[in-house]
């Protein structure tokens, strides 16, 4: 689904809050539907797996799903996985095609971990969240955090390879949920003048800005990598039914298969510039949009 840029401009001069109170309000319908869903599958399973791409929303909605279960009672707790990251060894660190640490690979994460404390959550036994600390690039164990979950209390375990089958394998009954933001903007020609994936970049390079004390050079310059373990890990969720949200990342309950910790497939290059599908040119930053309206 393409967004109108003329549209979007058109409204946001008209009626700036109006237009955000409907993007907001069409997110938060998803949000209540996902809550609710989690809330009807607590008897089965008190962990909820939420995946999508990088810069597609997860931790964000996450949150807004967790405040919605409280508001229904529920104490929920929102975690990411990116804190069951291992310590990087540069000996035994997966590569990618380039030969430097694929940081997208989902070897980097303890998945022995992460399965063994999904389980003793699910019998109400105690855990220690772990922390990683990314401008150390190390886990550290004295800062991690204490969880037990109570009769009704759910976990959200939030991150790019929360539906892996070596994950999704081992929690059968967990409620699955899968977040995108894939939409283009477009002139009024049909004309692409802004892409989702850019959209994605631009979260990305601010959130690793605020929270990981990454350059946005650092950023753009993984954007690739980042891409390719991207489509390996997604593309083959994207097959099923679509809920769009207005300006805002499509949020959907997904019953699937899982994905195969194969190797990285190499991705097919765009011709004429070598990189991949829908990253900015190289060595011109991001592409200026143009305004029709």
């Amino acid at each position: 689904m393409a967004y109108s840029l003329k549209e979007i401009n058109d409204a946001v001069r008209s009626d700036p809050k109006g237009f955000v109170e409907e993007c907001d309000a069409a997110y938060a319908r998803k949000i209540e539907s996902a809550a609710r869903r989690i809330a009807d599958n607590r008897s089965r399973s008190r962990i909820v797996l939420l995946s999508g791409p990088s810069g597609s929303g997860k931790t964000t909605t996450a949150k807004k799903i967790e405040a919605r279960l409280e508001e229904m009672g529920i104490r929920s707790h929102a975690i990411s996985m990116d804190n069951y990251f291992q310590t990087v060894d540069p000996e035994t660190a997966p590569r990618n095609r380039e030969g430097q640490i694929d940081y997208e690979s989902p070897f980097c994460l303890d998945m022995d971990l992460l399965n063994r404390h999904f389980a003793m959550l699910d019998r109400g036994e105690k855990i220690h969240v772990p922390k990683f600390e990314f401008a150390r690039q190390m886990r550290s164990a004295i800062k991690s955090s204490p969880l037990r979950l109570g009769p009704d209390e759910i976990a959200i375990f939030e991150g790019i390879h929360a539906l892996n089958d070596i994950i999704t394998g081992k929690n059968p009954n967990a409620m699955k949920l899968y977040i995108s933001a894939r939409s283009n903007v477009v002139d009024e020609a049909g004309e692409t003048v802004f892409k989702g994936t850019w959209m994605r970049l631009a979260r990305r390079t601010v959130r690793d800005a605020k929270f990981r004390s990454w350059e946005p050079e650092v950023t753009i310059k993984m954007w690739a990598n980042v891409r390719r373990g991207g489509e390996a890990v997604h593309l083959p969720l994207q097959g099923q039914r679509r809920h769009p949200v207005r300006q805002l990342p499509a949020l959907r309950g997904q019953r699937h298969q899982g994905i195969r910790p194969t190797p990285v497939p190499e991705a097919p290059p765009v011709p004429g510039d070598g990189a991949l599908r829908g990253d900015p040119p190289s060595g011109g930053g991001l592409p200026k949009v143009r305004d029709p309206g």
